[in-house]
């Protein structure tokens, strides 16, 4: 059984977005996205790291 969970963040509460990536994820050309707001830091885990890269800069915006 798989859990499934789902987060709205509006854009006026993201104040940064880094794309991390371990050893192990850059052999396999993954990577995690975190949005941080005020309260906490939410994870995008095992994105394409050109899909993650693409997503940080559409925070930008």
């Amino acid at each position: 059984m798989w859990i499934r969970k789902r987060t709205l963040i509006p854009l006026r509460c993201v104040q940064h977005v880094d794309v991390k990536q371990g050893p192990l994820a850059r052999k396999y050309k993954l990577a995690s996205l975190y949005i941080y707001t005020a309260a906490m830091a939410h994870e995008i885990p095992f994105l394409d790291e050109q899909e993650a890269e693409k997503l940080r800069y559409t925070f930008l915006l």
